[in-house]
């Protein structure tokens, strides 16, 4: 059945490109138009913040941090944690994807702590690495833990694999 479907549906896009093959660079043109039409606006969209997430960290009175999140249409999601739950901190990026083709906008930079359950949590996003390493930074004085840049290798301090403990075999 499926077969017989298929075939039918070949039938009909050959004869449907048959009789509009004299058409296809004006189709084509039309879809380049719609393309680089859809592309600005998610530009102007993403220049004018409409792809920002607002982010709120505030310390509550136990010490511990309360994470607020505010999603389109006013949704709020909340979670708090205590230093004591933190097990590691890294530095991401992340791309930034939009319009109705999801084209590639920007790359972003994220501050993440992930928790002993598991579960990660972004507490900065910002385009410029400065910003997101000066919050780091000052999460690192409430909470001991190293920063490390996401799926890094290296020697340095902020490498999550350091290749210094590994010998290569070069042969």
């Amino acid at each position: 059945m499926a077969g017989i479907l298929l075939f039918i549906l070949f039938i009909a896009l050959s004869w449907l490109s048959f009789i509009l093959k004299n058409y296809l660079q004006l189709i084509l043109i039309v879809f380049i138009v719609i393309w680089y039409i859809d592309v600005g606006i998610a530009k102007q969209a993403y220049q004018q913040q409409k792809y920002n997430r607002p982010l709120q960290i505030l310390e509550n009175e136990a010490g511990g941090i309360r994470w607020l999140l505010s999603l389109p249409e006013n949704k709020i999601l909340e979670n708090s944690f205590n230093w004591g739950q933190v097990r590691e901190m890294a530095i991401a990026s992340r791309l930034i994807f939009g319009g109705a083709f999801q084209e590639k906008l920007d790359q972003v930079w994220q501050v993440k702590l992930w928790l002993y359950d598991g579960s990660d949590w972004v507490i900065e996003e910002d385009a410029n690495l400065l910003v997101v390493l000066k919050v780091a930074k000052k999460f690192q004085s409430y909470a001991d833990i190293p920063i490390q840049f996401a799926e890094s290798y290296g020697s340095g301090d902020y490498a999550i694999i350091d290749l210094s403990c590994h010998q290569f075999n070069l042969q």
